[in-house]
């Protein structure tokens, strides 16, 4: 993640290096066993991380990881690195998109703003 956003524009750096921004968590062996896409995943991390399920913004560029954040209360943005447009067969019939898509990390600044 450093390297990441070190080597970015300076948009992701002053983001994500203001402290309590990044959460990363280790499952409890207690933690139910589901694994993402099924919402039970994401619900599991934001209670671990103590925040409700609307405070989180996902960052992916994985369609299977919107519909389950996206299931679970989340927000998500997408990141349509091959610019093929939303869609996806998990979310078929149950209208489920992400709230933001962007084609790059480097246009995460609109986001920002929108947060």
């Amino acid at each position: 993640m450093d390297t990441l956003i070190t080597s970015n524009s300076s948009t992701l750096a002053e983001f994500f290096y203001h402290p309590g921004r990044i959460r990363s968590i280790d499952p409890l062996p207690s933690s139910p066993k589901k694994f993402k896409p099924h919402p039970r995943a994401y619900e599991e991390f934001a209670h671990e991380a103590g925040v409700k399920p609307p405070d989180v913004v996902l960052v992916t560029s994985h369609k299977w990881d919107v519909v389950g954040a996206k299931k679970a209360g989340w927000r998500v943005v997408w990141v349509d690195r091959k610019k093929e447009g939303w869609s996806d067969g998990l979310g078929v019939g149950m209208s489920i998109r992400p709230d933001w898509v962007v084609g790059s990390l480097e246009e995460m600044g609109r986001v920002f703003e929108a947060l």
